[in-house]
């Protein structure tokens, strides 16, 4: 195990890691993506942060709404745990490839037919097992982000 703390920079055998942007350091970051799943079907690291995230989302054995207090943060706020099941709510998805980036919470009375971000394909109803796995996609995203940056006081 290296001595050298976790926030200073360096490779894990403690060599300095290669300047940002730099064709070894690009070679070793989908070296690294590809290493995600057995099959290298991982291409990127949007798309490695969502399979990981789903997985743990997934694992967690603490409660939806147990989740959303620890994670409450820009993107999971209190209206995400108190409307869950409620089917006059609605989920309104930031990116849908990366649904862990967040979602919005809607009224079904604020819905406007002519967003095609509130089109019905790409709502998700509060009183739905689909919004569940949503609400702890993006509190484990936050929860991640956290864990990654550290805390913002000094």
């Amino acid at each position: 195990m290296s001595e050298q703390p976790i926030n200073e920079p360096g490779g894990a055998d403690g060599a300095p890691l290669p300047p940002l942007g730099s064709q070894e350091r690009i070679a070793q970051q989908r070296i690294g993506e590809a290493l995600l799943t057995e099959d290298g079907r991982i291409t990127d690291t949007p798309q490695a942060k969502t399979v990981a995230i789903q997985a743990l989302a997934g694992r967690m054995q603490s409660s939806t709404p147990a989740l959303v207090l620890a994670s409450m943060g820009l993107v999971v706020g209190n209206d995400m745990a108190a409307h869950l099941g409620n089917g006059r709510y609605v989920l309104v998805p930031h990116d849908e490839r990366y649904p862990s980036m967040g979602a919005d919470v809607l009224h079904v009375d604020e819905l406007d037919q002519t967003d095609p971000r509130h089109a019905s394909g790409r709502i998700v109803p509060m009183d739905t097992e689909q919004a569940d796995t949503l609400v702890r996609v993006i509190a484990v995203s936050e929860l991640m982000g956290a864990w990654a940056y550290g805390p913002t006081t000094t």
